[in-house]
């Protein structure tokens, strides 16, 4: 996906996504899609992705007296996706559970929705894939206890543009 090429003074240099020059970590790819560290490059966007993404368990430390490990063990343990349990995750979690169940047998009206703003970088998407994460595994058990193929999930969407339609 390098399109362009930049010159420097000891020549050119394909210029590219930080996922391209930097290997496997954490970050977005093409077209902005989100990729987990260690995905293989699987979008959490499909369903693949998703099950690598929601069922891969968090990185556990080091015990006391453990071998030291690599720097590349300790680099990938370092940006692996981590979310801390924080009242507005917490929050996030407990209002769109609640929204999916009150959604649950909504077929003639719209469905209740909840809409996540703040400035970039605060974390928007992360707390989305955590209560995503969380949501799923409930429903896996849940699964599992009632043989069901309902699977609720919740779809981040984006709104729609601002400008006036002609």
């Amino acid at each position: 996906m390098v399109n362009t090429k930049a010159s420097t003074a000891r020549g050119s240099r394909p210029v590219g996504t930080r996922d391209e020059h930097m290997g496997s970590g954490a970050g977005q790819g093409a077209a902005g899609v989100v990729l987990e560290a260690g995905s293989a490059g699987r979008p959490v966007t499909t369903w693949q992705g998703w099950q690598h993404f929601a069922t891969t368990p968090p990185p556990v430390p080091p015990g006391p007296g453990a071998p030291p490990r690599s720097t590349e063990e300790r680099l990938a343990y370092h940006s692996a996706f981590v979310t801390l349990r924080t009242p507005v995750i917490d929050t996030l979690a407990t209002s769109v559970r609640t929204l999916m169940i009150l959604g649950r047998h909504q077929t003639v009206t719209a469905r209740p929705s909840l809409i996540v703003t703040g400035p970039a970088a605060a974390g928007k998407t992360t707390a989305l894939l955590h209560v995503g994460r969380t949501c799923h595994l409930d429903s896996v058990q849940l699964d599992h206890l009632a043989e069901t193929h309902h699977r609720p999930t919740p779809a981040p969407t984006r709104p729609r543009s601002r400008t006036r339609r002609p």
